[in-house]
């Protein structure tokens, strides 16, 4: 008995830091900062919409796990936020707003429309 309780501790130990979803976002919310695609927009994609917009699951046609299959899907006009499809659906200018659950803040917002505005660099 001792045994199974304590295998069941470790697998469920070992599960948690398996599946633990802590994502460090640069804020480059600042003016003074350059918002990096690596550093910034990747992981609030990551975090906020590639459990549908995936390569196996592109929900829309649109997968948001590289900077290449988002440039393929043309949602984005470089150097033009507010033309941007991807900036549209994510500030709820048009439908469908995204994410679905409205949770994407403000500030997540904001990286994503100036990153666009530097011309959506891959860097």
């Amino acid at each position: 008995m001792r045994l199974l309780l304590g295998m069941i501790i470790i697998l469920t130990t070992s599960c948690t830091e398996i599946f633990k979803t802590e994502i460090d976002i640069a804020d480059c919310s600042n003016s003074d900062i350059e918002c990096s695609y690596t550093e910034s927009i990747h992981p609030i994609f990551s975090l906020n919409c590639t459990t549908c917009h995936n390569a196996s699951q592109s929900s829309g046609g649109l997968s948001l796990e590289s900077h290449n299959a988002l440039m393929v899907n043309n949602v984005i006009v470089p150097g033009d936020s507010l033309n941007s499809k991807l900036w549209e659906m994510l500030s709820g200018e048009t439908l469908p707003i995204m994410p679905p659950s409205g949770n994407l803040d403000d500030s997540s917002i904001h990286m994503i429309a100036k990153w666009i505005q530097a011309g959506a660099l891959d860097n």
